[in-house]
């Protein structure tokens, strides 16, 4: 074999191992690259991996089944795709659940703007919790709530800021209905401001997107 084959094949033999490496052939799977975050741990790896290989096996199927006229080829790929999806999201879900029970119960990070600070509302505590975050909040100093002011206690502002600073997600965090509070209530300091002294779950998915997630900030309603 001369030379010249010898160097043909070898770039060839690199090729394909480089297109079975990004495309999960030889039992290698897609992988996005991220690293864990310090707070969340590898909910948003798991939630970038999935995603990227969902979409990678929904496009190879459409690609092998493009222009195909044969009915029986055709079934017999959709019932291959159908299953390795099942297995593709039955294992994302079971490296989810294991994440989401070493995680369970973690601090997160917060700060409490100084707008929110004028509100008199504290955060007790702010927590990871399966799906999402538990967070508990009280009054500062005694809170005189009626269905006037309500709508100022009984939502919380958020923003959930990345590493350099920037907003990954905000909202506002259901608390309390004005009809709890319609013939006026008052807050002691370090009253809970749920009536039941719960804590507050909101749901987050955690993806990609989160991969720099650093802190809650609590912020007032104008801000």
């Amino acid at each position: 074999m001369n030379n010249v084959l010898k160097t043909i094949l070898a770039a060839m033999i690199v090729v394909s191992l480089a297109i079975a490496s990004c495309t999960g052939g030889g039992g290698g799977s897609i992988k996005s690259g991220l690293k864990p975050n310090e707070v969340l741990g590898s909910i948003p790896v798991l939630y970038a991996d999935y995603y990227l290989a969902s979409n990678a096996l929904e496009e190879k199927y459409k690609k092998d089944t493009e222009g195909l006229t044969n009915s029986n080829k055709h079934q017999k790929l959709r019932t291959e795709y159908e299953k390795k999806d099942a297995e593709l999201e039955a294992k994302f879900e079971a490296d989810r659940k294991a994440e989401w029970a070493r995680l369970e119960g973690k601090d997160i990070p917060f700060s409490l703007s100084d707008g929110f600070q004028r509100l008199g509302i504290g955060v007790k505590s702010l927590k990871l919790s399966e799906g999402g975050i538990a967070v508990s909040f009280v009054a500062a100093q005694e809170l005189r709530v009626n269905l006037n002011n309500a709508d100022r206690y009984g939502y919380v502002s958020y923003k959930a800021l990345a590493k350099d600073g920037s907003v990954i997600n905000s909202g506002r965090i259901f608390v309390f209905t004005g009809l709890s509070v319609r013939n006026g209530k008052v807050f002691a300091p370090g009253d809970s401001l749920k009536e039941d002294g719960s804590e507050v779950k909101v749901g987050f998915n955690f993806g990609e997107e989160w991969a720099d997630f650093a802190s809650f900030e609590f912020i007032s309603p104008d801000e």
